[in-house]
């Protein structure tokens, strides 16, 4: 079995290497694996299978057709759909199923590895809205199944040059419910969207995914609102308590008890776990924290606003330095 996580760029950013560490201890079972252009070698990663590739959009005509902005965060929306190729390219070479995590999705030690394996279905992913799924975990059992669904998604984006990653893997969804497993997000008071989707089948579908692997799988709205959101969103602030609309917060919370260092979730009538946390904020200390319920009750209890000023000050030369240029 394989955790897989892909990172494109200059050098491997904090969180990513301290959630490969907590995984590799989490889970000695598994091979983990790294997908990058970096050049590391055994000493760098120790423990971690890498496998080097390489981000070229120009190798995909519908991805490099695409007109989101190339200088955003180093081309950030053309590597976070070229990152499913990149599953491709080492599959090829490395036949099996794999997991492929985001590098600020952290694990339960109690992740259900073995319902994905039991499952008759080959793809499985959250979705977190009626148009919009998530990579936060992504299974695939063989390449095939890959392969049907970049072929799809290839068409999608020639025919819409906006796409991004996460309307893909809704489109996919939309286009081939009955190839899609679907991963609950949260109670179905959160999963009500799906409704116009499906009418006459969604809820039953979600109620046997939920019953299937007794908890939830965070997209990102818990670890928005519990943790903050990412702070390169908005100048250094990262905002707490955010994205209420999606958790219907009267009836569905965060609760901890002590035999699991790991959140359940309560709804309106059930209390389930809750198998990851999307740290969309990146903190490397959160991911690598030991006691997730303290760092939750000393981060939520003081205030709905965290500011970093090293993210502040970076973003703002790099806007300066570009107003420069441009005006040079």
């Amino acid at each position: 079995m394989k955790i897989v996580f892909v990172h494109y760029g200059t050098h491997l950013p904090s969180h990513l290497k301290k959630n490969i560490k907590v995984s590799r201890e989490a889970f000695p079972f598994a091979e983990v694996v790294l997908i990058t252009d970096i050049s590391l070698s055994g000493p760098d990663m120790p423990g971690v299978s890498i496998f080097k590739s390489n981000f070229n959009i120009s190798l995909f005509k519908s991805l490099e057709t695409l007109d989101h902005p190339k200088d955003f965060r180093d081309s950030f929306w053309f590597k976070s759909i070229f990152r499913f190729y990149a599953l491709r390219e080492y599959m090829a070479v490395n036949p099996g199923e794999i997991f492929h995590i985001e590098s600020d999705v952290r694990l339960s030690r109690d992740f259900p590895f073995q319902k994905f394996l039991e499952n008759d279905l080959d793809i499985a992913y959250p979705l977190v809205d009626d148009k919009r799924g998530i990579a936060s975990i992504f299974f695939t059992r063989n390449i095939s199944s890959l392969d049907h669904f970049l072929s799809e998604i290839n068409l999608y984006m020639s025919d819409n040059v906006s796409e991004t990653d996460m309307t893909l893997l809704g489109r996919y969804y939309l286009s081939h419910p009955n190839r899609v497993l679907v991963l609950p997000i949260g109670p179905y008071e959160m999963m009500r969207f799906g409704e116009k989707m499906a009418p006459e089948s969604w809820q039953n579908n979600v109620f046997r995914n939920i019953e299937y692997f007794g908890g939830y799988f965070d997209g990102f709205y818990f670890g928005q609102y519990y943790f903050g959101t990412d702070s390169r969103n908005s100048y250094g602030f990262s905002h707490l308590k955010s994205n209420t609309q999606a958790i219907p917060i009267e009836t569905v919370k965060l609760e901890w008890f002590k035999a699991r260092n790991f959140p359940y979730v309560r709804g309106s009538d059930s209390l389930l776990p809750l198998y990851c946390i999307h740290f969309h904020n990146k903190s490397k200390r959160m991911i690598a924290s030991s006691d997730i319920r303290l760092l939750y009750m000393v981060n939520f209890s003081v205030g709905n606003i965290r500011f970093n000023p090293v993210i502040f000050f970076t973003l703002a030369l790099k806007k300066i330095l570009k107003i420069l240029k441009r005006d040079i």
